[in-house]
């Protein structure tokens, strides 16, 4: 009995070490849309792309950049020190928080971080497209608007602090874009 025991553990080890890892899902058709955007940000038409895909599609499915790339996000590339690290939300929250930006992890990662922030950059230009429906007063659209601008600035910065390498203008950008995260999660629901 003691035989065959170990040998079903030792077959069913063998399966766990040749199983290959979960792959990621991929990206659906707004996130596509954004990495374009992304990659066009000097266009003449940004403004107009990033209204036509603030319109398209689902608020939901947008918001999705910024989940894990296990989960359909676009990720930070090689900048994830881990498969459960590897998301825009869990970057910004790290570096304006417990883990903050080094010098050497800008230098090191800086053509991906330089990608992610660039995501960042049209998740900004994205932002004046996506006020709530519901939001018919003056005072609210006005925030929602003021919001959007702060978003603008803190993405360029951050992009700006990412090429420089500095990692003390990275890290205060991403605690001043992680506060306008806050009000605009705040005000939109």
């Amino acid at each position: 009995m003691r035989t065959l025991f170990l040998l079903a553990f030792a077959l069913l080890a063998v399966g766990f070490l040749d199983a290959q890892p979960a792959k990621d899902r991929p990206h659906n058709d707004a996130i596509r849309d954004i990495l374009l955007l992304a990659d066009n940000l000097d266009a003449k038409d940004c403004f107009a792309r990033a209204k036509k895909i603030a319109l398209k599609h689902d608020s939901c499915d947008i918001s999705q950049i910024f989940s894990f790339r296990f989960r359909g996000g676009a990720g930070i590339g090689s900048a994830a020190e881990s498969r459960s690290t590897n998301s825009i939300d869990w970057l910004v929250r790290g570096w304006a928080g417990t883990k903050p930006p080094t010098k050497e992890k800008l230098q090191k990662h800086q053509a991906d971080l330089i990608k992610t922030a660039r995501v960042l950059q049209a998740m900004a230009e994205l932002a004046p497209h996506r006020m709530p429906p519901h939001f018919k007063d003056d005072k609210r659209m006005e925030a929602w608007k003021i919001v959007a601008q702060d978003f603008k600035v803190q993405t360029r910065e951050l992009r700006e602090g990412i090429e420089k390498t500095d990692a003390t203008m990275v890290n205060a950008a991403a605690v001043r874009m992680l506060k306008t995260c806050t009000a605009c999660h705040n005000l939109a629901f």
